[in-house]
Protein backbone atom coordinates (compact mmCIF):
# COMPACT_ATOMS: atom_id res chain seq x y z
CA UNK A 1 0.00 0.00 0.00
CA UNK A 2 1.35 3.36 -0.96
CA UNK A 3 2.32 6.65 1.52
CA UNK A 4 -1.15 8.15 0.41
CA UNK A 5 -3.05 5.14 0.48
CA UNK A 6 -2.36 4.83 4.23
CA UNK A 7 -2.74 8.53 5.46
CA UNK A 8 -6.01 8.53 4.03
CA UNK A 9 -7.17 4.97 5.69
CA UNK A 10 -5.44 6.58 9.11
CA UNK A 11 -7.27 9.66 8.88
CA UNK A 12 -10.44 7.86 8.24
CA UNK A 13 -9.51 6.20 11.45
CA UNK A 14 -9.17 9.24 13.01
CA UNK A 15 -11.96 10.36 11.93
CA UNK A 16 -10.63 13.65 10.55
CA UNK A 17 -11.53 15.39 7.32
CA UNK A 18 -8.72 16.59 5.05
CA UNK A 19 -9.62 20.09 6.52
CA UNK A 20 -9.02 19.01 10.20
CA UNK A 21 -6.00 17.26 9.43
CA UNK A 22 -4.12 20.13 7.29
CA UNK A 23 -5.12 22.54 10.54
CA UNK A 24 -3.20 19.96 13.10
CA UNK A 25 -0.23 20.03 10.70
CA UNK A 26 -0.45 23.31 10.22
CA UNK A 27 -0.33 22.69 5.93
CA UNK A 28 -3.19 23.41 4.23
CA UNK A 29 -5.83 20.73 2.80
CA UNK A 30 -4.95 20.71 -0.66
CA UNK A 31 -1.71 19.64 0.33
CA UNK A 32 -3.41 16.56 2.41
CA UNK A 33 -4.74 15.72 -0.80
CA UNK A 34 -2.26 15.90 -3.16
CA UNK A 35 -0.15 13.57 -0.36
CA UNK A 36 -3.36 11.13 -0.39
CA UNK A 37 -3.02 10.74 -3.76
CA UNK A 38 0.50 9.91 -4.04
CA UNK A 39 1.12 13.72 -5.92
CA UNK A 40 3.10 14.79 -3.67
CA UNK A 41 4.83 13.35 -0.20
CA UNK A 42 5.41 14.55 3.58
CA UNK A 43 8.27 16.32 5.15
CA UNK A 44 10.38 13.82 7.63
CA UNK A 45 8.75 16.76 10.30
CA UNK A 46 5.03 16.11 9.02
CA UNK A 47 5.53 12.65 9.12
CA UNK A 48 6.66 12.53 12.42
CA UNK A 49 3.91 14.81 13.40
CA UNK A 50 1.57 12.40 11.36
CA UNK A 51 2.85 9.25 13.10
CA UNK A 52 2.06 10.95 16.46
CA UNK A 53 -1.62 11.79 15.57
CA UNK A 54 -2.36 8.56 14.28
CA UNK A 55 -0.25 6.61 16.80
CA UNK A 56 1.91 4.74 14.30
CA UNK A 57 5.56 4.64 13.83
CA UNK A 58 7.03 6.01 10.83
CA UNK A 59 8.03 2.37 9.42
CA UNK A 60 4.47 1.44 9.75
CA UNK A 61 3.28 4.92 8.32
CA UNK A 62 6.11 4.99 5.56
CA UNK A 63 6.50 0.94 4.68
CA UNK A 64 10.20 -0.71 5.42
CA UNK A 65 11.09 0.04 1.95
CA UNK A 66 10.11 3.45 0.98
CA UNK A 67 12.33 4.67 -1.06
CA UNK A 68 12.25 8.80 -0.48
CA UNK A 69 11.78 9.16 3.54
CA UNK A 70 12.91 7.15 6.31
CA UNK A 71 13.65 7.77 9.68
CA UNK A 72 17.28 8.17 9.25
CA UNK A 73 17.16 11.10 6.82
CA UNK A 74 17.75 14.67 8.80
CA UNK A 75 16.76 17.76 6.72
CA UNK A 76 19.59 19.55 7.79
CA UNK A 77 21.91 16.34 6.45
CA UNK A 78 21.00 17.47 2.93
CA UNK A 79 22.90 17.82 0.26
CA UNK A 80 22.62 21.58 0.01
CA UNK A 81 20.21 24.05 0.49
CA UNK A 82 18.51 26.72 -1.79
CA UNK A 83 15.57 29.06 -1.33
CA UNK A 84 13.48 31.84 -3.28
CA UNK A 85 11.45 35.18 -2.28
CA UNK A 86 8.92 35.37 -4.82
CA UNK A 87 8.07 38.65 -6.21
CA UNK A 88 6.22 39.99 -9.47
CA UNK A 89 8.94 40.11 -11.95
CA UNK A 90 9.06 36.26 -10.73
CA UNK A 91 5.87 35.30 -11.39
CA UNK A 92 5.92 37.34 -14.91
CA UNK A 93 8.75 34.96 -15.75
CA UNK A 94 7.27 31.97 -15.14
CA UNK A 95 4.00 32.84 -17.06
CA UNK A 96 5.79 33.87 -20.25
CA UNK A 97 7.44 30.35 -19.80
CA UNK A 98 3.98 29.07 -19.69
CA UNK A 99 2.72 31.30 -23.25
CA UNK A 100 5.73 31.05 -24.97
CA UNK A 101 4.55 29.11 -27.52
CA UNK A 102 1.32 30.83 -28.16
CA UNK A 103 3.39 34.47 -28.53
CA UNK A 104 5.70 32.61 -30.75
CA UNK A 105 2.73 31.33 -33.12
CA UNK A 106 0.85 34.16 -33.18
CA UNK A 107 3.96 36.51 -33.57
CA UNK A 108 4.49 34.49 -36.52
CA UNK A 109 0.28 34.70 -37.77
CA UNK A 110 0.75 38.38 -37.77
CA UNK A 111 4.15 38.60 -40.43
CA UNK A 112 1.79 36.37 -42.42
CA UNK A 113 -0.60 38.70 -42.48
CA UNK A 114 1.52 41.65 -43.34
CA UNK A 115 2.90 39.54 -46.13
CA UNK A 116 -0.49 38.94 -47.51
CA UNK A 117 -1.64 42.63 -47.04
CA UNK A 118 1.78 43.81 -48.82
CA UNK A 119 0.59 41.26 -51.79
CA UNK A 120 -2.96 42.30 -52.50
CA UNK A 121 -1.97 46.33 -51.71
CA UNK A 122 1.26 45.51 -54.41
CA UNK A 123 -1.20 43.63 -57.07
CA UNK A 124 -4.21 44.66 -58.91
CA UNK A 125 -6.53 42.95 -56.76
CA UNK A 126 -9.30 44.89 -54.96
CA UNK A 127 -7.96 46.86 -52.32
CA UNK A 128 -11.14 45.59 -50.36
CA UNK A 129 -9.40 42.30 -49.73
CA UNK A 130 -6.70 44.10 -47.82
CA UNK A 131 -9.42 43.93 -45.02
CA UNK A 132 -8.58 40.48 -44.29
CA UNK A 133 -5.11 40.93 -43.54
CA UNK A 134 -6.03 43.84 -41.43
CA UNK A 135 -8.33 42.41 -39.04
CA UNK A 136 -6.37 39.50 -38.52
CA UNK A 137 -3.14 41.58 -37.49
CA UNK A 138 -5.98 43.12 -34.98
CA UNK A 139 -6.89 39.94 -33.70
CA UNK A 140 -3.33 38.33 -33.34
CA UNK A 141 -1.95 41.61 -31.90
CA UNK A 142 -5.00 41.56 -29.41
CA UNK A 143 -4.70 38.22 -28.55
CA UNK A 144 -0.71 38.73 -27.57
CA UNK A 145 -1.69 42.08 -25.66
CA UNK A 146 -4.72 40.22 -23.67
CA UNK A 147 -1.73 37.43 -22.73
CA UNK A 148 0.45 40.56 -21.62
CA UNK A 149 -2.14 41.93 -19.35
CA UNK A 150 -2.60 38.07 -18.15
CA UNK A 151 0.66 37.30 -16.93
CA UNK A 152 0.32 40.48 -15.20
CA UNK A 153 -2.60 40.29 -13.44
CA UNK A 154 -1.84 36.56 -12.53
CA UNK A 155 1.51 37.55 -10.79
CA UNK A 156 -0.49 40.38 -8.96
CA UNK A 157 -3.02 37.93 -8.08
CA UNK A 158 -0.20 35.21 -6.86
CA UNK A 159 1.39 38.02 -4.58
CA UNK A 160 -1.93 38.45 -3.20
CA UNK A 161 -3.06 34.75 -2.54
CA UNK A 162 0.30 34.37 -1.02
CA UNK A 163 2.08 37.27 0.15
CA UNK A 164 5.45 37.37 1.40
CA UNK A 165 6.21 33.69 -0.08
CA UNK A 166 9.13 31.77 0.64
CA UNK A 167 10.10 28.61 -0.41
CA UNK A 168 12.76 26.70 1.21
CA UNK A 169 14.77 23.31 -0.78
CA UNK A 170 16.64 20.78 0.72
CA UNK A 171 18.01 18.34 -2.20
CA UNK A 172 19.45 15.33 -1.16
CA UNK A 173 20.31 11.98 -3.59
CA UNK A 174 17.12 10.76 -4.91
CA UNK A 175 14.68 13.75 -4.22
CA UNK A 176 14.10 17.28 -2.51
CA UNK A 177 12.16 18.94 0.27
CA UNK A 178 10.49 21.46 -0.81
CA UNK A 179 8.78 23.86 1.87
CA UNK A 180 6.77 26.90 1.07
CA UNK A 181 5.78 29.45 3.71
CA UNK A 182 3.61 32.68 3.13
CA UNK A 183 1.63 35.52 5.46
CA UNK A 184 -1.62 33.06 4.75
CA UNK A 185 -0.71 29.32 3.99
CA UNK A 186 2.30 26.66 4.79
CA UNK A 187 3.02 23.62 2.76
CA UNK A 188 5.71 21.09 2.00
CA UNK A 189 6.45 18.55 -1.00
CA UNK A 190 8.56 15.94 -1.18
CA UNK A 191 9.41 14.72 -5.03
CA UNK A 192 12.07 12.58 -6.62
CA UNK A 193 13.63 13.83 -9.17
CA UNK A 194 12.65 11.73 -11.64
CA UNK A 195 8.71 13.25 -11.07
CA UNK A 196 9.45 17.05 -12.05
CA UNK A 197 7.65 17.23 -15.40
CA UNK A 198 9.01 20.64 -16.90
CA UNK A 199 12.80 21.82 -15.86
CA UNK A 200 13.59 25.28 -17.81
CA UNK A 201 16.85 27.81 -16.68
CA UNK A 202 17.58 30.94 -17.14
CA UNK A 203 20.77 32.60 -15.62
CA UNK A 204 19.70 33.41 -12.23
CA UNK A 205 16.90 30.78 -11.88
CA UNK A 206 15.64 27.50 -11.97
CA UNK A 207 12.42 26.66 -13.43
CA UNK A 208 10.43 23.32 -12.17
CA UNK A 209 6.92 21.95 -12.54
CA UNK A 210 5.14 18.74 -11.00
CA UNK A 211 2.22 17.88 -10.22
CA UNK A 212 0.31 20.87 -11.19
CA UNK A 213 2.84 22.71 -9.40
CA UNK A 214 4.77 25.54 -10.17
CA UNK A 215 8.16 26.94 -8.25
CA UNK A 216 11.51 28.13 -8.76
CA UNK A 217 14.84 28.17 -7.63
CA UNK A 218 17.02 30.87 -6.92
CA UNK A 219 20.91 29.57 -7.96
CA UNK A 220 22.53 32.37 -5.69
CA UNK A 221 21.18 31.15 -2.77
CA UNK A 222 22.17 27.27 -3.97
CA UNK A 223 25.55 27.81 -1.61
CA UNK A 224 27.87 27.45 -4.41
CA UNK A 225 26.17 24.02 -5.70
CA UNK A 226 24.69 24.83 -9.10
CA UNK A 227 26.42 22.16 -11.22
CA UNK A 228 25.29 20.08 -8.77
CA UNK A 229 21.47 21.08 -8.64
CA UNK A 230 21.94 20.64 -12.67
CA UNK A 231 22.70 17.34 -12.72
CA UNK A 232 20.35 16.36 -9.66
CA UNK A 233 17.50 17.57 -11.27
CA UNK A 234 18.55 16.65 -14.94
CA UNK A 235 18.75 19.84 -16.74
CA UNK A 236 21.61 19.62 -19.78
CA UNK A 237 24.81 21.89 -19.00
CA UNK A 238 24.25 23.61 -22.13
CA UNK A 239 24.04 27.53 -22.09
CA UNK A 240 19.96 28.14 -21.42
CA UNK A 241 20.41 31.09 -23.87
CA UNK A 242 21.50 28.80 -26.83
CA UNK A 243 18.70 26.37 -26.06
CA UNK A 244 15.81 28.42 -25.86
CA UNK A 245 17.51 29.72 -29.04
CA UNK A 246 17.26 27.07 -30.74
CA UNK A 247 14.14 26.00 -29.63
CA UNK A 248 12.81 28.95 -30.76
CA UNK A 249 14.56 28.66 -34.45
CA UNK A 250 13.02 24.67 -34.20
CA UNK A 251 9.64 26.22 -33.88
CA UNK A 252 9.21 28.95 -35.89
CA UNK A 253 10.77 26.52 -38.60
CA UNK A 254 7.91 24.69 -38.15
CA UNK A 255 5.88 26.92 -37.97
CA UNK A 256 7.22 28.58 -41.43
CA UNK A 257 6.88 25.21 -43.06
CA UNK A 258 3.59 24.61 -42.30
CA UNK A 259 2.67 28.12 -43.73
CA UNK A 260 5.12 27.44 -46.29
CA UNK A 261 2.48 26.92 -49.50
CA UNK A 262 0.71 30.18 -48.83
CA UNK A 263 3.89 32.03 -49.21
CA UNK A 264 4.26 30.28 -52.55
CA UNK A 265 0.16 30.84 -53.44
CA UNK A 266 0.93 34.96 -52.74
CA UNK A 267 3.75 35.32 -54.65
CA UNK A 268 2.29 33.53 -57.68
CA UNK A 269 -1.02 35.47 -56.75
CA UNK A 270 0.79 38.68 -57.25
CA UNK A 271 2.40 37.34 -60.66
CA UNK A 272 -0.48 36.47 -62.18
CA UNK A 273 -1.76 39.70 -61.27
CA UNK A 274 1.45 41.68 -62.61
CA UNK A 275 1.56 39.22 -65.82
CA UNK A 276 -0.37 41.63 -69.10
CA UNK A 277 -3.08 39.03 -69.23
CA UNK A 278 -4.08 38.16 -65.33
CA UNK A 279 -7.66 36.58 -66.76
CA UNK A 280 -6.18 34.38 -69.06
CA UNK A 281 -7.56 30.76 -67.99
CA UNK A 282 -3.50 29.32 -67.40
CA UNK A 283 -2.30 32.43 -66.62
CA UNK A 284 -1.88 30.69 -62.86
CA UNK A 285 -0.46 27.54 -64.22
CA UNK A 286 2.54 29.30 -65.79
CA UNK A 287 3.42 30.43 -62.88
CA UNK A 288 2.83 27.46 -60.58
CA UNK A 289 7.03 26.84 -60.92
CA UNK A 290 7.23 29.43 -58.33
CA UNK A 291 6.28 27.18 -55.62
CA UNK A 292 9.71 25.23 -56.24
CA UNK A 293 11.14 29.13 -55.07
CA UNK A 294 9.80 28.22 -51.41
CA UNK A 295 10.77 24.65 -51.33
CA UNK A 296 14.11 25.51 -49.15
CA UNK A 297 11.64 26.74 -46.15
CA UNK A 298 9.94 22.75 -45.46
CA UNK A 299 13.69 21.97 -46.44
CA UNK A 300 15.54 23.69 -43.99
CA UNK A 301 12.93 22.45 -41.28
CA UNK A 302 13.71 18.99 -42.62
CA UNK A 303 17.51 19.48 -42.18
CA UNK A 304 17.26 21.35 -38.40
CA UNK A 305 14.60 18.40 -37.67
CA UNK A 306 17.51 15.94 -37.76
CA UNK A 307 20.75 17.71 -36.88
CA UNK A 308 18.63 18.63 -33.61
CA UNK A 309 16.62 15.32 -33.24
CA UNK A 310 20.37 13.54 -33.04
CA UNK A 311 21.12 16.21 -30.10
CA UNK A 312 17.98 15.14 -28.00
CA UNK A 313 15.70 18.05 -29.17
CA UNK A 314 11.92 17.00 -29.49
CA UNK A 315 11.36 18.14 -33.18
CA UNK A 316 10.12 15.04 -34.88
CA UNK A 317 7.40 17.91 -36.33
CA UNK A 318 9.38 19.84 -38.04
CA UNK A 319 10.67 16.40 -40.38
CA UNK A 320 6.82 15.67 -40.77
CA UNK A 321 6.19 18.45 -41.58
CA UNK A 322 8.91 19.50 -43.46
CA UNK A 323 8.65 16.80 -46.02
CA UNK A 324 4.70 16.93 -45.97
CA UNK A 325 5.13 20.34 -47.24
CA UNK A 326 8.13 19.90 -49.53
CA UNK A 327 6.18 17.11 -51.33
CA UNK A 328 2.91 19.57 -51.97
CA UNK A 329 5.13 22.48 -52.80
CA UNK A 330 7.16 20.32 -55.53
CA UNK A 331 3.75 18.95 -56.93
CA UNK A 332 1.98 22.34 -57.59
CA UNK A 333 5.74 23.19 -58.82
CA UNK A 334 5.47 20.76 -61.87
CA UNK A 335 2.00 22.26 -63.11
CA UNK A 336 3.72 24.33 -64.97
CA UNK A 337 5.34 21.80 -66.62
CA UNK A 338 1.98 19.97 -67.32
CA UNK A 339 0.57 22.17 -68.87
CA UNK A 340 3.55 23.80 -70.94
CA UNK A 341 2.86 22.36 -74.54
CA UNK A 342 -0.97 23.47 -74.05
CA UNK A 343 0.69 27.29 -73.79
CA UNK A 344 2.10 29.31 -76.33
CA UNK A 345 2.80 33.44 -76.78
CA UNK A 346 3.73 33.14 -80.84
CA UNK A 347 2.38 36.49 -81.90
CA UNK A 348 2.66 34.94 -85.62
CA UNK A 349 -0.48 33.18 -84.39
CA UNK A 350 -2.66 36.49 -85.41
CA UNK A 351 -1.67 36.44 -89.31
CA UNK A 352 -3.57 33.94 -91.02
CA UNK A 353 -6.57 35.10 -88.78
CA UNK A 354 -6.24 38.64 -89.84
CA UNK A 355 -6.25 37.63 -93.46
CA UNK A 356 -9.05 35.67 -92.92
CA UNK A 357 -11.50 38.43 -91.06
CA UNK A 358 -9.74 41.32 -93.36
CA UNK A 359 -8.99 43.11 -90.23
CA UNK A 360 -5.49 44.46 -89.25
CA UNK A 361 -4.88 43.22 -85.56
CA UNK A 362 -1.92 45.47 -84.29
CA UNK A 363 1.15 42.88 -83.62
CA UNK A 364 2.53 44.88 -81.50
CA UNK A 365 1.56 43.61 -77.43
CA UNK A 366 1.68 40.53 -76.51
CA UNK A 367 -0.35 36.88 -76.59
CA UNK A 368 -1.03 34.02 -74.68
CA UNK A 369 -2.33 31.13 -76.76
CA UNK A 370 -4.05 27.75 -74.86
CA UNK A 371 -4.69 25.36 -77.33
CA UNK A 372 -7.60 22.75 -77.21
CA UNK A 373 -10.03 24.77 -74.71
CA UNK A 374 -11.84 22.51 -72.32
CA UNK A 375 -10.96 19.80 -74.66
CA UNK A 376 -14.23 20.86 -76.98
CA UNK A 377 -12.44 23.46 -79.02
CA UNK A 378 -9.28 24.36 -81.09
CA UNK A 379 -7.73 27.25 -79.27
CA UNK A 380 -8.28 30.29 -77.32
CA UNK A 381 -6.27 33.02 -77.64
CA UNK A 382 -5.84 36.71 -75.20
CA UNK A 383 -4.18 39.32 -76.90
CA UNK A 384 -2.81 42.54 -74.88
CA UNK A 385 -2.73 45.27 -77.94
CA UNK A 386 -0.69 48.40 -77.73
CA UNK A 387 -3.60 51.13 -78.67
CA UNK A 388 -2.46 53.83 -76.66
CA UNK A 389 -4.29 56.02 -79.49
CA UNK A 390 -7.15 54.05 -79.22
CA UNK A 391 -7.36 53.49 -83.21
CA UNK A 392 -7.81 49.65 -82.87
CA UNK A 393 -11.24 50.84 -81.32
CA UNK A 394 -11.40 52.94 -84.12
CA UNK A 395 -11.33 50.17 -86.53
CA UNK A 396 -14.54 48.24 -84.84
CA UNK A 397 -16.13 50.75 -84.11
CA UNK A 398 -16.79 51.84 -87.94
CA UNK A 399 -16.90 48.26 -89.23
CA UNK A 400 -20.52 46.86 -89.15
CA UNK A 401 -20.02 43.32 -88.44
CA UNK A 402 -18.88 44.44 -84.65
CA UNK A 403 -21.27 44.25 -82.19
CA UNK A 404 -21.87 46.41 -79.26
CA UNK A 405 -23.53 43.25 -77.30
CA UNK A 406 -23.57 39.83 -77.76
CA UNK A 407 -27.81 39.96 -78.41
CA UNK A 408 -27.07 38.27 -81.86
CA UNK A 409 -25.37 34.86 -80.41
CA UNK A 410 -27.79 32.12 -80.08
CA UNK A 411 -28.20 30.47 -77.01
CA UNK A 412 -25.31 27.69 -76.59
CA UNK A 413 -23.34 28.69 -79.33
CA UNK A 414 -20.77 29.98 -77.57
CA UNK A 415 -19.09 28.39 -74.48
CA UNK A 416 -20.91 29.97 -70.85
CA UNK A 417 -17.70 30.36 -69.65
CA UNK A 418 -16.84 33.01 -72.30
CA UNK A 419 -19.78 34.50 -72.23
CA UNK A 420 -19.36 35.28 -68.52
CA UNK A 421 -15.84 36.25 -69.19
CA UNK A 422 -16.57 38.96 -71.51
CA UNK A 423 -19.48 40.27 -70.47
CA UNK A 424 -17.73 43.30 -69.63
CA UNK A 425 -16.05 43.97 -73.40
CA UNK A 426 -17.04 46.22 -75.31
CA UNK A 427 -17.32 44.94 -79.16
CA UNK A 428 -18.01 41.07 -80.68
CA UNK A 429 -17.95 39.56 -83.75
CA UNK A 430 -18.06 35.67 -84.90
CA UNK A 431 -16.80 34.73 -87.77
CA UNK A 432 -17.71 31.60 -90.12
CA UNK A 433 -14.83 29.86 -91.11
CA UNK A 434 -16.88 27.15 -93.43
CA UNK A 435 -18.89 29.92 -94.84
CA UNK A 436 -16.48 32.72 -94.64
CA UNK A 437 -19.60 35.06 -93.50
CA UNK A 438 -19.98 37.16 -90.26
CA UNK A 439 -22.10 36.64 -87.10
CA UNK A 440 -23.36 32.94 -88.55
CA UNK A 441 -22.88 29.84 -86.61
CA UNK A 442 -23.45 26.91 -88.89
CA UNK A 443 -19.86 25.42 -88.68
CA UNK A 444 -16.37 26.25 -87.76
CA UNK A 445 -16.19 29.84 -85.92
CA UNK A 446 -14.08 31.82 -84.46
CA UNK A 447 -15.34 34.52 -81.71
CA UNK A 448 -14.08 37.39 -81.37
CA UNK A 449 -14.09 39.89 -77.99
CA UNK A 450 -12.59 42.99 -77.44
CA UNK A 451 -12.03 45.20 -74.06
CA UNK A 452 -11.36 49.03 -74.87
CA UNK A 453 -10.21 49.87 -71.00
CA UNK A 454 -7.90 46.79 -70.48
CA UNK A 455 -7.14 46.46 -74.82
CA UNK A 456 -7.37 42.92 -74.57
CA UNK A 457 -8.89 41.13 -77.66
CA UNK A 458 -10.14 37.87 -76.78
CA UNK A 459 -10.21 35.00 -79.79
CA UNK A 460 -11.91 31.82 -79.33
CA UNK A 461 -11.59 29.28 -82.31
CA UNK A 462 -14.29 26.39 -82.02
CA UNK A 463 -13.99 23.12 -83.76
Amino acid sequence: MDLGDKILEYRKKAGLSQEELGYKLNVTRQSVSLWENNQAQPSLENLIALSKIFNVSISELCGENNEIINENDDINGALFKASVNYNEQIYCNAYKSFYFKHLIINCCAILLSIFILVGILASDTDNGFAIIPVLCIIVFVSYILRVFNKIKKLSKDAIKLKPNLKVEYSFFDNYFVMNSKSDNSNSTYNKKYSEIQTKTQDSEYVYLTFDGVFTVIDKKTCEGHNDKLIELIGLKRENNSIKNKIKVLLLVSFILSLISIYFALMIVAISVNNSPLPDFPLAMAEHMWKFFIIVPIPLASIILGFIYLKKGYKCKKNIIAGIIMTGLLCIFGSFTGAFSDRISHDMSYLEPISEKINLDIPTDGYISIMYNFQDSGDSLAMVKIDDQNDSFASKLDSNNNWKKDTSFIPSNEIDLYLLTMTSSYDYFMVYNLTTNSYNYFEGKTIYFAYNIESDVLLIYCSK
